[in-house]
């Protein structure tokens, strides 16, 4: 009976990190994770993180680059060590590139042809697939945005 406890007390604690290069991964334990906790990797939680927020794989230096999903999401800035929670108020987004600077899309590519075109022939794929790689928030709308079937 002693071993359930403990095993209760103590569940096997999980983050998910999507690709080689990312330097954060999101926590998925209900109710987060407590500091101390360690990963099987050797990775130790310098403070609590709430449950499907990001903590620091390796420590990121002020103005170092935040990458997820291979891409980078933001620039740190301050000094983040190695275990730390990353909020909003630790990331300067990066800036967006003149408009006039893009690619125009001519067409609509074969695999995107449920997305709507809208007038100037460009398609609105870039920006909602890179919000979507990007923010583990946007997941309950665009769930519900699915089931909707409605076209942008």
């Amino acid at each position: 009976m002693a071993d359930i406890e403990i095993r209760q007390e103590s569940p096997t604690a999980f983050y998910i990190k999507v690709h080689e290069t990312d330097n954060v991964a999101i926590i998925v334990n209900d109710r987060g994770l407590k500091a101390g906790t360690r990963f099987p990797d050797g990775l130790t939680l310098v403070e609590h993180i709430p449950q499907g927020h990001k903590v620091a794989l390796v420590d990121i230096p002020v103005h170092g680059e935040i990458i997820r999903y291979g891409e980078v999401i933001g620039y740190a800035v301050r000094d983040i060590p190695q275990g730390s929670w990353i909020d909003e108020s630790l990331v300067e987004l990066p800036k967006a590139p003149p408009l006039h600077t893009l690619p125009l899309a001519t067409k609509v590519r074969r695999r995107c042809r449920r997305w709507k075109a809208i007038p100037s022939k460009a398609i609105a794929t870039p920006t909602v697939a890179w919000a979507l790689k990007t923010c583990s928030a946007l997941a309950p709308a665009c769930t519900a945005w699915r089931a909707s079937s409605i076209m942008w």
